[in-house]
């Protein structure tokens, strides 16, 4: 889940598909969609719902669920990378 919608929200895609898929939706409603990860992380987790859960309810509450786990994993990536960063700046002498 989070895999698929940081390929949505912050990649280019094989031979920059999605870049030009997010570059079509334009600076509207789908295109803001597609530039945020914590929207877009909704609405893939509401493709998954209906295999986590039977029930409408369980299903909305996964629903939430799947997406919070998405953008907590994101957070954790990002902070990460900072890090790396940090790290390399710092081995280079910067």
């Amino acid at each position: 889940m989070w895999r698929l919608t940081h390929l949505l929200a912050l990649e280019d895609g094989p031979a920059d598909v999605i870049a030009k898929i997010r570059a079509r939706a334009g600076s509207g409603s789908l295109g803001e969609l597609m530039d945020c990860f914590d929207c877009m992380s909704v609405w893939v987790a509401a493709g998954f719902a209906p295999f986590v859960a039977g029930r409408p309810r369980e299903r909305a509450v996964s629903l939430l669920a799947l997406s919070g786990v998405a953008c907590a994993l994101q957070r954790i990536a990002a902070s990460g990378e900072e890090q790396d960063l940090d790290l390399m700046a710092h081995a280079s002498g910067s």
